[in-house]
């Protein structure tokens, strides 16, 4: 979501009259996601840490056990092919077209460069910022007056409406409800956000090997 709001915002900024080449595309897809994790990031530190005085202890950052940081990266490969499966489905029965994202990637050209940096934002820092929103802030907030159904059902949809695409509303949603499951279970942020790292870092695999592959 906040990456997509980036992009826009440097497109609308920078919007070339030409068509980029790939490493301008490249570089402003790379410079999109930084800056998205930073804001991200940031919102999480100065609202709920220096200005209402919460502790990372409070947003759920709490040492996971071996069997849960086991479970989190089964559960993150397990959602890869449930994705997969997902998106063709809602393609083929809708008019929606391919993520943003996956496109973005399609189009910057396969680089070790691209390779990297998608892999460190996306895969590694983006999965912390948005964990600690959404499965630290908004679900401890929920989780304290709500059960854990309603709250695990709002805290997904919430986080699968920011990423604004049908397909990825869809899949993220789905995804969503697992990650609410280990925060519950776990009792740690932690367990979400090494599941979301895998998931993300898996899927951007399978995508740039389609790129690359599919030259």
């Amino acid at each position: 979501g906040a990456y997509l709001l980036v992009l826009i915002v440097l497109t609308l900024l920078f919007g070339a009259k030409s068509a980029p080449d790939a490493s301008t595309v490249r570089t402003r897809v790379v410079v999109s996601i930084a800056v998205s994790f930073f804001v991200l990031f940031g919102a999480v530190y100065f609202v709920m840490i220096r200005s209402k005085g919460y502790s990372w202890t409070d947003l759920g950052v709490r040492p996971i056990t071996p069997e849960w940081r086991r479970l989190s990266i089964l559960l993150g490969l397990a959602m890869v092919p449930a994705a997969v499966v997902v998106t063709v489905l809602v393609q083929r029965y809708t008019a929606a077209g391919s993520q943003d994202l996956t496109r973005a990637i399609a189009n910057s050209g396969f680089s070790f460069f691209s390779a990297v940096a998608f892999f460190l934002y996306i895969a590694l820092l983006q999965p912390i910022a948005e964990e600690l929103i959404f499965r630290g802030m908004l679900f401890g907030w929920l989780r304290r007056i709500q059960s854990f159904q309603i709250a695990n059902l709002i805290c997904a949809a919430a986080f699968a409406i920011v990423h604004i695409q049908l397909v990825a509303i869809v899949v993220t949603f789905l995804v969503g409800l697992a990650l609410g499951w280990l925060r519950e279970r776990s009792g740690s942020v932690l367990a979400p956000i090494l599941m979301h790292q895998v998931y993300n870092g898996a899927m951007l695999i399978l995508t740039f090997g389609a790129t690359f592959f599919g030259r």
